[in-house]
C-alpha cells in the first residue's frame, strides 16, 4: 500500500491472485469425488436399472412358482 496522504489510501494489485502456501495440512484436502469414483458412480447408476429389474423379475418368478409348487405338493386341510 502507498499512502498519498494521510486520510487517503490506495491499494494496487498487479496480475492475478498466487494462492499462498498455507501452514494448515488440512486446507490443501481437496473436497468431493475423486475421477475414478465419478466414474464407477455413474457406471453403477447406468446399469442399477437393469440389475433391480433383473432381481425383480427372477424373485417375482421364483416366488410365484414356490407358491405353486407349494400348493400342488401340500394339500389344503
Amino acid at each position: 500500500m502507498m499512502k498519498i496522504s494521510e486520510s487517503t489510501l490506495v491499494h494496487t494489485e498487479v496480475g492475478p491472485k498466487v494462492p499462498t502456501e498455507s501452514k494448515d495440512p488440512e486446507a490443501t484436502v481437496k473436497k468431493g469425488l475423486s475421477k475414478k469414483a465419478k466414474d464407477n458412480l455413474a457406471g453403477y447408476l447406468f446399469i442399477s436399472p437393469w440389475i433391480i429389474g433383473f432381481l425383480g423379475l427372477t424373485m417375482g418368478y421364483c416366488s410365484v412358482w414356490l407358491q405353486v409348487l407349494l400348493i400342488t405338493i401340500l394339500p389344503q386341510k
